[in-house]
């Protein structure tokens, strides 16, 4: 008795074949014997394949009633062979899903702070408020939404996101279009730098404060020190996201908490 297993990556097939010598024939011929076939859950197409070819085994010995056909041709099992090569080359390449950010920062008299929208590929939309509690510019609140932007954007697993913010002088300095006389500035940018190898695919893109409504929104909230909506994470930093002190090299102080500001309703039990 023979057994054959193919595993593609949406079916795992198995078939019974005996081989015996028969009349007329000068070498043992094979004769299917049981097959089965069964189309992968969306949760047994995440399995290796080598996981798929141990399940069509198991489907062979499980308590299952068996109707032995008439005929079964012998493409069948050359069909075997073609799909056993398909699954066996390198599985395509998954793009990665393109999650949307945009990012801005607010500097007024009550105080500094940045906003930050996050849009996933499914259309959820996600706000932070990050409240700045030391002295900083409007540069300077706009380079920090953007890194505490990519930082939330990296412990999310996010690989592919499209930046935009209405900061010219920072997209500029950091897409090299510019350069940075002021050390704060170079500080900044290497540090956004830095993280820029952490994404497959990361893009910068200057857009006009009209276009950019929602963040700007949510750093006018930061910087006034206005209500906070229930629904937005908040961040308040006390201390720059990088070191900033003369001649020191670029370095990434603690990773960042955020909190909702109020308990959510989508929280609730």
């Amino acid at each position: 008795m023979l057994l054959y297993v193919t595993a593609t990556t949406q079916v795992v097939r198995a078939a019974v074949v005996v081989e015996r010598q028969e009349e007329g024939h000068a070498l043992p011929v094979q004769r299917p014997v049981y097959f089965i076939s069964e189309v992968l859950s969306e949760t047994k197409v995440r399995y290796p394949q080598n996981q798929k070819l141990i399940y069509a085994v198991e489907l062979m010995s499980e308590t299952l009633t068996y109707a032995p056909r008439k005929a079964i041709k012998s493409q069948a099992l050359a069909d075997f062979i073609v799909e056993w090569t398909d699954s066996q080359l390198p599985p395509a390449q998954v793009q990665a899903e393109l999650w949307k950010m945009y990012f801005d920062g607010s500097l007024m008299k009550t105080g500094a702070g940045s906003g930050l929208l996050l849009i996933s590929p499914l259309g959820v939309h996600m706000r932070y408020v990050i409240r700045i509690h030391f002295a900083a510019s409007n540069n300077v609140t706009d380079y920090e939404a953007l890194i505490n932007r990519l930082k939330i954007a990296i412990e999310l697993g996010v690989w592919c996101l499209d930046v935009r913010g209405n900061s010219q002088l920072v997209i500029d300095q950091v897409m090299k279009a510019s350069s940075c006389h002021d050390p704060k500035m170079e500080a900044y940018c290497k540090e956004v730098r830095r993280l820029e190898d952490k994404f497959h695919g990361l893009e910068l893109v200057h857009i006009a404060r009209r276009y950019n409504e929602a963040a700007d929104e949510l750093a006018k909230i930061a910087s006034t020190r206005g209500t906070v909506p229930p629904d937005a994470f908040l961040r308040d930093l006390h201390e720059p996201s990088v070191d900033l002190s003369s001649g020191a090299d670029v370095e990434t102080i603690a990773p960042i908490q955020l909190t909702l500001s109020k308990p959510c309703w989508r929280q609730q039990k």
